[in-house]
């Protein structure tokens, strides 16, 4: 026998675990290539980690649905009758389905979370490098003074004698 909710449950799995985290696509953090003397750019919106945080929390609850089916199933069938030629191997495939379920829900739920700590950091990093910028940190120093221009020559002064010529 079929459960009804069969179908629902593995449509649910496969758009869990088919969603990207939008921080690891939209967040972008600065280079650290680029000297702090130019504008860095990067992202500084926190728009991608709120995403994420839904998407965990659809993906928890998701898990957590899964595990629970799986519970119940499993519940159900150790307390299921049968005849006694079947073994019931053909009852558990069903509990390992509903526990795969569940175990992809759960490392989707990992990869989300993962994905808004990394968009967080970018944007903190962003924000840092900003800051930096605009505030002169990183700024070219200041251009030296012009050098002072050299002393004149002394002018050959007319009282003094000119001096000897060089015998050769």
């Amino acid at each position: 026998m079929k459960p009804r909710y069969r179908p629902l449950i593995v449509l649910g799995c496969v758009a869990v675990t088919a969603m990207p985290g939008c921080s690891y696509l939209f967040s972008r953090p600065p280079s650290p290539l680029t000297p702090q003397a130019n504008f860095v750019p990067c992202s500084s919106s926190r728009w991608p980690v709120v995403g994420d945080a839904y998407w965990a929390v659809n993906a928890f609850g998701f898990t957590a649905l899964a595990s629970g089916v799986a519970l119940s199933e499993s519940e159900r069938q150790s307390k299921a009758i049968g005849p006694s030629w079947d073994d019931g191997a053909r009852q558990n495939d069903s509990v390992k389905s509903y526990w795969i379920v569940a175990g992809l829900a759960a490392a989707a739920t990992i990869g989300i979370v993962q994905s808004a700590r990394y968009g967080l950091q970018s944007a903190r990093d962003c924000d840092d490098a900003q800051y930096n910028y605009f505030r002169g940190v990183g700024a070219a120093p200041p251009p030296q003074p012009p050098l002072p221009l050299p002393m004149p020559a002394p002018e050959p002064s007319q009282s003094a004698p000119a001096p000897p010529p060089i015998p050769e």
